[in-house]
């Protein structure tokens, strides 16, 4: 009844990655309508395909979120970046999936770079195996608790109230 939701992670690099329009998303909500079934398929999951789509920022088939260059700066940006899109994956329609190491700031690049050894920790961060100190794991453990907490972020409509055109 779902696939990865492909389409969304792209967009969410563009807005929250490049700075793109929120547009980019609201004009992804309406497609989801146009192309995914809107009634659950029979002896399915009971929930729409449209509702159930997988929705990740990086995985073992892309280069992670935190991938790119320019130093200390550029890094804080992504984490910023990296925090924003991950509150959105965790408050919009659909289930989301964290891939390993994005809790623990991995950044590598394309299929393999992209697989760090988890057990070895982020040597480039200096943070130590599955670190539960550092910003993003605690920003997830957050978004985790908020949606575990609020049903309607679980299983409520979606509606875009705001996008703008400007980024």
């Amino acid at each position: 009844d779902s696939v990865f939701y492909f389409s969304q992670k792209y967009k969410l690099d563009y807005v929250f990655k490049s700075g793109g329009p929120t547009t980019a998303l609201e004009s992804l909500h309406k497609d989801r309508l146009k192309y995914y079934r809107t009634t659950p398929h029979t002896g399915g999951i009971t929930a729409a395909p449209h509702e159930a789509l997988i929705n990740f920022i990086d995985n073992h088939d892309v280069s992670r979120f935190l991938y790119g260059t320019g130093g200390d700066k550029g890094l804080k940006d992504r984490l910023r970046a990296l925090h924003a899109a991950l509150a959105y994956l965790f408050t919009t329609v659909g289930i989301p999936n964290i891939y390993y190491g994005t809790e623990q700031q991995f950044s590598g690049g394309n299929d393999p770079a992209n697989r760090e050894v988890m057990w070895r920790g982020n040597v480039q961060r200096k943070l130590q195996p599955f670190d539960t100190q550092n910003a993003t794991f605690k920003h997830l453990k957050q978004l985790l608790s908020l949606r575990k907490q609020h049903a309607p972020l679980r299983r409520g409509d979606f509606t875009v109230r705001y996008a703008t055109d400007h980024t």
